[in-house]
């Protein structure tokens, strides 16, 4: 963590205060972007086209629209982080309705590793939304992204828009 500078307290009188020199102002803002690096930042997409997820297969889901992206970062999936830091993530994923099969997977995961996953049962033949959310430490480098998984005999549309969006947020960085 950076360490704070002393100030001296100073009063102003009739509205007059001590000149600062380009060096003073150069130190006060390198610590307050020492105390503003890794800390907060967002990155989120969404899905710009229906995308077809087959029957009992785990699939990547593609995110192609960049909504916001405070780590200039690829703008799709998968979000690369950008570093070390707890984490919050969120994806939306809203299933086409189909009848069939007894288990819709949404899956948030980095490279072999499953972060959350939520499974459920689906009702009729209604399309639905899962939220899955996730808060824990990651590394620089580390990507997140979102898998699903159907079993309804054929395949089923991941409906596109803001009802199927994936989001990280940084909460913080280690001390």
């Amino acid at each position: 963590m950076p360490t704070i500078p002393t100030f001296t307290p100073t009063t102003w009188v009739e509205g007059a205060a001590p000149g600062i020199s380009a060096a003073q102002l150069q130190r006060i803002d390198d610590q307050v972007d020492a105390l503003t690096d890794g800390f907060g930042g967002v990155a989120a997409i969404q899905v710009a086209t229906a995308q077809s997820v087959d029957d009992d297969t785990n699939t990547i889901i593609s995110f192609s629209t960049e909504l916001h992206d405070d780590w200039n970062n690829t703008g799709t999936n998968p979000i690369d982080i950008p570093g070390a830091g707890v984490y919050m993530a969120v994806a939306n994923i809203r299933w086409d309705g189909a009848s069939g099969g007894i288990i819709r997977r949404v899956r948030i995961e980095t490279v072999g590793v499953i972060k959350a996953e939520e499974e459920r049962e689906p009702r009729g033949v209604f399309s639905f939304t899962m939220n899955v959310t996730w808060v824990g430490f990651l590394t620089a480098f580390d990507d997140l992204r979102v898998n699903v998984y159907q079993d309804s005999g054929g395949a089923i549309n991941v409906q596109p828009g803001a009802l199927s969006t994936f989001s990280i947020a940084r909460l913080g960085v280690p001390a």
